[in-house]
């Protein structure tokens, strides 16, 4: 290897670790938030029952169609639902999660023959324990006050048993 050759190894290498320090200086510093859409246009319109929302650039990756259902995947997203991301399949069981994406508080609906034994843990999005509480009867609230915008999850537990966990997005 000739002494030129060397010096521009080392100089690639040299750019690749400082890039490498940068990146990670960038994601270090950014923090989560809940879902968001940088374009260069876009806009809501509502009429009635009907509304378009549209985004200047935005990609499609793929819509799917059941019945009368439709949905699209892709970065700019009008509406967002409760997620559950384990289903129940308890008998005598049907917890909901409301409203979703949430700005002060979220409402939990348990619907269950008996409450003594059931709680709530709120996690933020690295699995950190951020709230847990007793659930005292059917309507529950937690309070997202002072909290980031970002992704949260709401555990339901009865004694040990973890019914369900729910994806809550903070606005």
């Amino acid at each position: 290897m000739t002494k030129n050759t060397r010096r521009l190894k080392a100089a690639f290498i040299s750019r690749l670790i400082c890039t490498a320090a940068l990146f990670t200086f960038l994601f270090s510093q950014s923090t989560l938030h809940a879902q968001e859409v940088i374009a260069t246009g876009g806009n809501h319109h509502k009429a009635g029952d009907i509304s378009v929302s549209w985004t200047l650039g935005e990609t499609v990756i793929e819509t799917f169609r059941a019945g009368e259902s439709i949905l699209t995947q892709g970065f700019h997203q009008s509406k967002l639902t409760v997620v559950s991301i384990d289903e129940i399949d308890l008998p005598g069981y049907n917890i909901t999660a409301f409203p979703n994406p949430a700005s002060s508080y979220v409402t939990l609906k348990v619907e269950a023959e008996n409450y003594e034994k059931m709680s709530f843990r709120l996690y933020d999005f690295n699995g950190r324990l951020i709230e847990q509480n007793r659930i005292d009867g059917s309507y529950t609230n937690i309070s997202f006050e002072g909290l980031k915008p970002a992704v949260y999850y709401i555990t339901i537990i009865e004694d040990v048993r973890k019914l369900t966990t729910v994806k809550i997005i903070k606005k």
